[in-house]
This record gives structure tokens, C-alpha cells and sequence, in this order.
């Protein structure tokens, strides 16, 4: 009798002790459902970065940037212009003037007119942020107006239009 509890106790140890030893396909799952977890995160990710750029594309139809100059001079007004720029030549402080340009669209777009640069305080737009027709073309009144005070010098900037889709 001694000898049989003492073999149930071997049998049992044994139990214990194949019970705390974790199966070889139990410990393999662990690492398998991480490398499952990280292939979708990366056709998240891919997906987020396809759609931004889908997006970016289908935004914008084409963009129109001119550059435009204007010196502020304590002298005649003077204008300069050629077909890719919007100068004002020379401008009095407290002066305001006045240039216009065309713009086409081959297609319906959502029309935004911006200024970059030093110019951007002195220009403002009869006609922003409208709809455009195909093929409609449309002239742009530009205005500029200097502050009395401003300091004498050359400012310059880009006017910026964007042809959006609808």
C-alpha cells in the first residue's frame, strides 16, 4: 500500500508538473494573433495614406499662381503687366489701384482667389470664392489699397487661385 501512494503521489507530481508546462501550440497562438493584429494595422494605415492621396488628387482641378510686385513710393503711379503677373508698379501710401485678370475653366470648379507673401495685407477681390461653369470665363477685379504710414519699400506676394472640384 505504500508503495501504490507513493506511485499516485509520482503520478500525481507528474500531472502537476505537465500542467504548469505551457503547450507548445498554446504558446505559439500568443505570437500569431500579434502578427495578425500587425497586418491590420498596416492595411489601416495603407488604406488612411491611399484615401488622403485619393483625396488630395481628386481636390484640386489646377492651381493659377501669379506673382504680383507693388512699390510703395512717395512718386507717379506706374503699372506694370505681363500675362504670368499682377504688379502694381508704383503706389503712393494711402494710394489704392486697381488690375484685373481672366480666368478660364474647362470644367465646373469651386473658384478660390488667396495672396502669399507681403502682399497679402494690401489685396482684396471683387469676385472670390464662387462657382465656375465649363468653359465660362470670368475677369477678376484686383484691388489694392495701401495704409496711409505704410513704410517705403518693395512688397511682393503671389496671388494663388484654385480651381476646386464642386
Amino acid at each position: 500500500m505504500a508503495k501504490k501512494s507513493l506511485r499516485q503521489n509520482k503520478a500525481v507530481k507528474k500531472k502537476v508538473l505537465k500542467s504548469n508546462v505551457p503547450n507548445s501550440s498554446k504558446a505559439s497562438k500568443p505570437s500569431s494573433n500579434i502578427k495578425l493584429y500587425i497586418v491590420i494595422l498596416a492595411v489601416i494605415v495603407c488604406g488612411i495614406v491611399l484615401a488622403f492621396a485619393y483625396m488630395i488628387n481628386i481636390r484640386y482641378q489646377s492651381v493659377l499662381k501669379l506673382d504680383n510686385t507693388v512699390i510703395v513710393d512717395n512718386g507717379a503711379k506706374a503699372i506694370n503687366n505681363t500675362n504670368l503677373s499682377l504688379n502694381f508698379g508704383t503706389n503712393n501710401p494711402g494710394g489704392i489701384g486697381y488690375r484685373w485678370f481672366n480666368i478660364e475653366s474647362d470644367y465646373k470648379s469651386n473658384i478660390r482667389i488667396v495672396v502669399t507673401g507681403e502682399m497679402s495685407k494690401f489685396l482684396t477681390f471683387e469676385d472670390n470664392n464662387f462657382i465656375m461653369q465649363p468653359y465660362e470665363n470670368r475677369t477678376i477685379k484686383t484691388i489694392l489699397t495701401i495704409p496711409p504710414g505704410t513704410p517705403l519699400g518693395a512688397y511682393d506676394g503671389k496671388v494663388v487661385v484654385y480651381f476646386l472640384k464642386p
